[in-house]
């Protein structure tokens, strides 16, 4: 367990996603982000197509509804989303494989990857859902200062979050 789990244990993160949506003529347009006392994730003034918003959502569902990549042991939380993030955006599991002592690839840290791909809103977000000992983390690069931050999160509150706004989306449709 990394230093950054032990201190964060007794303060889950919860977030609210912020979601707007509205129509122009025959288009649908939304905004989203979602946010904690800590962290902000995307950013909710980009205006982005329903549909693609939509189809995004219902991808990282999938995704996250899987198995994350466990890790055991003594670990930091900067490590371990640097040795995702390497994985995702430049397909080298090395590290990966190495932390997780298992022979992982691609596909594994992207169902760790915990932002909507291809949304406006999101680009140059960095946020990835990974399994501890002690129960799933998320961990993100603040978009601020650019420090990778790391708290337990309860996987099924955010998964439900998720899945409540995709619904209000296919409402809205």
């Amino acid at each position: 367990m990394s230093r950054e789990e032990k201190e964060a244990m007794s303060s889950p993160l919860y977030f609210d996603i912020d979601m707007d949506m509205y129509s122009s003529g025959s288009h649908k347009f939304g905004r989203i982000s979602w946010r904690s006392e800590r962290a902000c994730i995307g950013d909710f003034d980009v205006t982005v197509l329903l549909g693609s918003l939509e189809l995004a959502l219902d991808d990282l569902i999938r995704r996250l509804s899987g198995e994350q990549i466990e890790f055991v042991g003594n670990y930091e939380c900067e490590s371990v989303f640097l040795a995702l993030n390497t994985a995702v955006w430049d397909g080298n599991v090395d590290d990966l494989s190495s932390l997780a002592g298992i022979k992982c690839d691609v596909l594994d840290a992207r169902n760790c990857l915990a932002v909507p791909t291809g949304i406006e809103s999101f680009d140059g977000e960095a946020a990835f859902i990974y399994k501890g000992e002690s129960g799933y983390f998320f961990s993100w690069r603040d978009w601020v200062s650019k420090a990778i931050e790391c708290a337990p999160i309860e996987k099924s509150d955010f998964l439900s979050r998720l899945v409540i706004s995709l619904n209000k989306i296919r409402a809205f449709k």
